[in-house]
């Protein structure tokens, strides 16, 4: 990728350096901008400035060594001007130089004239234009001597250097047909070879197709892009693979029971196993004889060594038999339910089963521990660590390492148990027990008196005093005391009085329990009577309702509204509901009244609401806690500064502190707009142009050594276009066209063929105000090229002079001539190109000039203030015919102060007036 970088550039820099005023494609440099030549389309003026040429130190590089003709530089290491002609970069006469070179041509004499052949640079042609010095030349191998003596090389003869091309070795092998000529980088030569052969065929059109999950764009191709894939969305906790029943093409599904295989336990390397997945929730051993044992709370199974280690009897009743000892006891459950074997049992609370039925598929969890079809869960997963069954009867206890668990017997005790009191009876692993007599004679009674033990004692008869007053049906009436007796009511009715429950705690809301059992739960229900203040969640109410059971991790309160997340929004007011310090609920002002919303705003009143300050402070807006924009006045915003334009303090300003960005359309991809401030504090801006090229443009430099660039490229042939605009048109004028290396002005858009392309449109271009001096005239080709003068003072130069050496070099004189009013004929003029004419103090005329040879080149200035009339074609008495002058129309005539430049020309005998200024 090229990019033109128009850095220093000439034009460029006068284009935004000095003052500039461009009329009807007419372009003004320097001082008096605003006084313009209407005839001249480039008009430099300045007294102190020149026109400063490229400074070029090889021409033979590209693109310079097929540069256009009529191109001018300044070649460094001869410190002259060269110009481009017939293909060839020839220099222009150096007139400062008066040791060497042509010093006598024509008979006009001087040192001696040097001209050998090593002062012809190598590809240069050479002009002769005396005949016997042509006849003194003979043609070799590939070189041709033209009539007009043009020494040349000839296309259709081979040279003797066309072993080398451009300077790199060509290989002297002959090639096949059909070879071309390759560059081998090994040994730096150009090697015949065959051309690499290739595929052949077309393809016209190229697409993709892909299943339903993708999305494929820009397809198909038909004469470039790229095909592009891209994934479909798929919901949530899907994944890739193939049917879970049969074979086919892979999809996103759900995961299936079947789509996990079944692993050993060893692989089970974290997490415990709890009890509801058939573990113990527990991953360590207990110590040495611990057992396990269901917590306190029901809520898990720990390790316990409360394990009863006594002799004495036990006794056993209820829901369970035993015989023996506390040191080795004989229990047995009572049957609860039928024996048999089950896949689905029903337990009590005490975890005995009751019920025995068939396990049904609904019952079968979608992953349970059948999964598991090899290896042993250890202890640290929850399991026992055991693979096997004891023998009948044994139990499972940690051995006596301590680093595991094993089955084991339990001794049988062969001591004699004895029961006395309350139960009598002896025995060792099966003792019949009974009960002693408590007092009473067995019988029915309708009264009984029981002991603390819960025995009858004695039996009686009932009473009627034991019959309370009133109706059986009914409590008993009385006035004093507490019934003990217990009761049940049924039916409706109505208390009187008072009715006290003098097992509840005072503050407590009774509510319906289970089996509709009356109950107080003071911790989550609690009622304050000395503050009226209810507490749910807390027993001591700090507010008229005090709702405790907020989650403080997650912010959920123990308060719900219900259905309130579903309700129909409304319109938001002044008041809102918030919580104070204490967690108490409070009004207070809406926020959102009055504050700019991030999901946005309507119904926005814009000459009272607003985004920003009320105050003297900057408005800042951030990202990332980095301050972006900035908004206020210049002093707030701490921009004021001792210089023009920056003093203000009440300027509002709008502070930047990032780069900034433009949008484009999406089929822009390179160069995306942007302005920014580099680290050396220099302002610039980039960009796209028509889509894929580039430009750029700002200041530059550091160290107080600044400029300002402007870039545009991408191939290298992208132009920078300045034009007018006229609003009746409406139309837009182009005024001057950088591309190419090359500046256009006045082109019409086309692109400049030169270094520096003007169209005059028939008119001229004028340089005024130039310091003196003398030079090399030059002069307008047909084709518009400008280019040196043909000879001076009868010295040929440029075409018919060698290109290199002092062979080229000529001193250029200029002197006074003093001329007589009216007619001056036959004028001689010496040796001089530049002549001041001094003298008439009336208008006078030049009829005829001698000393006139092919080439040579005079300017006559006309410094007297008095008319001066050239003639044309003046046949006067004495007028000699090779002295006389074409004006190519009638005689002209300066009013007062002018020139006149003239070249002889040898074929026609005639001086020809080629510039004049009246």
């Amino acid at each position: 990728m090229k990019i033109l970088n128009c850095r220093g550039g000439i034009l460029s820099l006068c284009a935004f350096l000095l003052p500039v005023l461009a009329h009807a494609q007419q372009l003004k440099l320097g001082s008096a901008p605003t006084v313009i030549e209407k005839s001249a389309l480039l008009d430099l003026n300045s007294d102190k400035q020149g026109l400063l040429l490229p400074r070029v130190s090889d021409y033979s590089v590209a693109p310079l060594n097929a540069a256009p003709d009529g191109m001018i530089i300044y070649y460094v290491p001869d410190k002259m001007l060269y110009i481009r002609k017939n293909g060839i970069w020839r220099k222009l006469i150096d007139e400062t130089t008066t040791t060497t070179g042509i010093t006598s041509v024509n008979g006009q004499t001087g040192p001696a004239v040097t001209l050998t052949t090593n002062n012809i640079t190598e590809s240069v042609n050479l002009y002769y234009t005396d005949a016997r010095a042509r006849a003194a030349f003979s043609a070799g191998t590939g070189i041709g001597i033209a009539a007009g003596g043009v020494i040349s090389a000839l296309n259709t003869t081979a040279l003797w250097n066309a072993s080398q091309l451009q300077g790199r070795n060509i290989s002297t092998t002959a090639p096949a047909n059909n070879y071309v000529l390759t560059w081998d980088n090994a040994t730096s030569t150009w090697m015949p070879k065959a051309p690499a052969v290739g595929g052949s065929g077309t393809v016209t059109s190229v697409g993709l197709s892909l299943p339903s999950i993708f999305t494929v764009t820009n397809s198909p191709v038909t004469t470039s892009g790229t095909l592009t894939a891209t994934f479909n969305n798929q919901n949530q906790r899907l994944f890739f693979a193939s049917p879970v029943w049969s074979n086919g093409a892979p999809s996103f599904r759900a995961l299936d029971a079947n789509d996990i295989p079944n692993i050993d336990a060893g692989k089970i390397t974290s997490g415990v196993l709890p009890v509801a997945q058939g573990g113990t929730g527990i991953n360590y051993l207990g110590s040495a004889k611990d057992v396990m044992r269901v917590k306190a709370d029901g809520s898990g199974i720990e390790w316990s060594n409360d394990y009863v280690a006594l002799t004495s009897t036990p006794n056993f009743n209820g829901d369970v038999t035993a015989t023996g000892n506390f040191y080795s006891v004989n229990t047995s459950l009572v049957n609860v339910g039928t024996a048999g074997t089950y896949t689905k049992v029903t337990t009590d609370a005490k975890g005995r089963v009751t019920n025995g039925t068939t396990l049904q598929d609904s019952d079968i969890p979608g992953l349970d521990a059948s999964k598991i079809i090899n290896g042993v869960f250890p202890i640290a997963r929850g399991g026992l660590g055991l693979n096997y069954f004891g023998s009948a009867g044994q139990s499972i206890r940690v051995n006596s390492g301590g680093n595991g668990f094993e089955y084991y017997t339990p001794s049988a005790s062969s001591t004699t148990i004895t029961l006395t009191g309350d139960a009598t009876g002896s025995g060792t692993t099966s003792i019949p027990v009974t009960l002693a007599n408590s007092g009473v004679t067995a019988g029915t009674y309708t009264k009984v008196t029981v002991d603390a033990k819960g025995r009858v004692t004695t039996g009686a008869a009932l009473a009627a005093g034991d019959i309370p007053a009133g109706s059986a049906n009914y409590i008993q009436n009385i006035s004093s005391g507490t019934q003990t007796a217990n009761y049940a009511i049924s039916g409706n009715g109505s208390l009187g009085g008072n009715f006290t429950l003098s097992s509840m705690t005072a503050g407590s809301v009774l509510f319906a329990g289970t089996g509709g059992l009356v109950s107080q739960k003071n911790a989550n229900f609690f009622w304050d009577n000395s503050n009226n203040r209810l507490g749910v969640g807390v027993n001591a109410p700090g507010n008229t309702l005090d709702v405790g059971g907020t989650v403080a991790g997650t912010g959920v309160s123990g308060l719900r509204l219900r259905a309130l997340n579903s309700a129909t929004v409304q319109p938001y007011n002044s008041k809102v509901l918030s919580i104070n310090n204490n967690g108490d609920v409070i009004v207070t002002q809406n926020a959102a009244a009055s504050n700019w919303l991030i999901t946005g705003n309507s119904g926005v009143d814009a000459n009272n609401q607003f985004l920003g300050t009320t105050d003297d402070n900057k408005m800042v807006i951030r990202s990332n806690n980095t301050p972006l924009l900035e908004f206020g006045r210049r002093q707030t915003l701490g921009l004021t500064e001792g210089y023009t334009d920056y003093t203000d303090n009440d300027e509002m300003v709008t502070h930047l502190r990032s780069a900034l960005q433009f949008a484009v359309p999406a089929s822009v991809n390179f160069y995306k707009p942007k302005m920014w401030t580099n680290t050396d504090g220099n302002f610039r801006m980039k960009g796209c142009s028509a889509g894929t090229d580039y430009f750029e443009f700002g200041a530059t430099g550091t160290n107080n050594a600044g400029g300002f660039e402007f870039i545009i490229g991408d191939d290298g042939d992208e132009p920078i276009v300045f034009k007018s605009y006229n609003y009746t048109g409406p139309t837009f004028t182009e005024i001057m066209r950088m591309q190419n290396l090359n500046v256009g002005i006045g082109l019409g858009g086309a692109t400049p063929a030169k270094r520096l392309h003007v169209n005059a449109n028939n008119d001229a271009i004028r340089i005024t105000n130039l310091s003196s001096g003398t030079g090399a005239a030059l002069v307008v080709a047909s084709n518009g090229d400008v280019t040196k003068a043909t000879s001076i003072d009868n010295t040929p130069i440029g075409d018919n002079t060698a290109a290199s050496g002092t062979f080229t070099t000529l001193s250029v004189g200029t002197a006074a001539l003093n001329l007589s009013n009216n007619n001056n004929n036959n004028i001689n003029i010496g040796n001089n190109s530049f002549y001041r004419i001094t003298g008439p103090n009336n208008n006078f005329t030049i009829t005829s000039i001698a000393g006139g040879s092919d080439g040579r080149m005079i300017t006559l200035y006309n410094a007297t203030g008095q008319n001066m009339t050239i003639s044309n074609e003046n046949t006067g008495g004495g007028i000699t015919a090779a002295n006389r002058i074409l004006t190519n129309s009638t005689n002209i005539t300066t009013t007062g102060q002018g020139s006149v430049t003239l070249i002889y020309s040898g074929s026609d005998n005639r001086w020809i007036v080629t510039a004049f200024v009246p």
